[in-house]
């Protein structure tokens, strides 16, 4: 006699769902990356963006500069930074790179999304502590 599974797919999935709702702070991301639709910006607008997401308070361990093809993030500490190295390859950076002691890290952004406000508020919290 076959065995009978009492319960279907959809009744354990409904069972093992689970609200996040810490995860919303930034918005919805998933149409960022399906869709593609980061706000690729001249470098300058970038880097004005940054700023006032930042609201003009930016740690001393903070570099932020306007390069050709974007804007060149570096931060360095005396603590290791709360990242790891594919925090920098997400959509929006470009030539991610962080010190194998964690202690310095540098990015090539190039594109303004939720990805790029997410680095900069977890670097800021972190320089702040």
């Amino acid at each position: 006699m076959a065995r009978k599974l009492g319960r279907g797919l959809d009744d354990l999935l409904d069972d093992n769902d689970v609200d996040l709702p810490f995860l919303s702070a930034y918005g919805e991301a998933s149409g960022e990356h399906i869709e593609g639709s980061l706000i690729a910006t001249d470098p300058q607008e970038l880097h004005d963006a940054m700023m006032r997401h930042m609201d003009g308070n930016i740690p001393e361990e903070f570099k932020i500069e306007v390069a050709e093809d974007g804007v060149l993030l570096d931060v360095s500490g005396e603590n290791s930074l709360p990242l790891v190295p594919s925090d920098l390859a997400m959509p929006g950076f470009e030539n991610g790179m962080l010190s194998d002691d964690r202690r310095s890290a540098n990015v090539l952004i190039t594109a303004w999304g939720i990805e790029v406000r997410r680095l900069l508020d977890r670097l800021s919290e972190h320089a702040s502590l």
